[in-house]
């Protein structure tokens, strides 16, 4: 009869040989490597999200910023600054195009 808190075990110990063997050590070691690259490869994603969502926020404070300073300067003005706009833009994007 089985005590409670005993071990089916395949290959049965001398005594006094407790302990993990070679397998059970490098079994462990592989799995915890393992773990550490998943770990690695999340930090590493998570990290570009929130550089990328960082310039996202810049980005839309820069627009922000520059939407209040067109709404705050008079009509013709704003069709003036609307020109330049649309030559710059066409330019930077034959430029990048």
């Amino acid at each position: 009869m089985w005590r409670r808190g005993t071990r089916l075990r395949l290959l049965p110990r001398p005594a006094g040989e407790e302990g993990m063997t070679l397998v059970e050590v490098v079994v462990a070691v592989t799995l915890l490597a393992l773990l550490m690259l998943g770990l690695g490869a999340s930090l590493g994603a998570g990290l570009r999200l929130i550089r990328t969502d960082r310039q996202r926020v810049v980005a839309a404070n820069l627009v922000s910023q520059q939407m209040e300073r067109l709404r705050s300067m008079p009509f013709a003005a704003n069709l003036a600054a609307l020109r330049v706009a649309l030559v710059l833009g066409a330019c930077a994007c034959a430029a990048v195009g």
